[in-house]
């Protein structure tokens, strides 16, 4: 397997933000004395893989260099749609349910209706 140029630039800045994420997250937990949960640092290195390729992504609009490198992402493009996809999906889910939670809670009366 052939390791780009891009690849380093991706990779390297994503384990150094992982490590980052992690240690604030260990002393979080050391300091709230809560469990160190595996899901959320498999969540934490996938956020910061997603934000330096975000970042790169943007970068590459605006910086010529990047631009030539980010032609070959072809999956980390699709990596990043993928993500975009499904966050706004479970956002809209979210904000669809929202109603749908609140609908049996009795309406506060208003002063209008108090009064009479």
């Amino acid at each position: 397997m052939m390791v780009t140029e891009m690849d380093k630039a991706l990779f390297i800045p994503s384990a150094i933000l992982s490590l980052l994420f992690i240690l604030i997250y260990a002393l979080l937990c050391f300091r709230n004395k809560t469990e160190f949960d595996q899901k959320t640092i498999t969540n934490l290195i996938l956020q910061a893989f997603q934000i330096i390729c975000g970042a790169v992504l943007v970068a590459s609009t605006f910086i010529t260099d990047l631009k030539d490198l980010v032609s070959d992402l072809n999956l980390y493009i699709l990596i990043a749609g993928a993500v975009l996809l499904v966050n706004s999906g479970q956002s809209a889910i979210s904000d669809l349910r929202k109603p749908r939670k609140s609908f049996n809670k009795p309406m506060q009366p208003t002063a209008d209706t108090a009064t009479d």
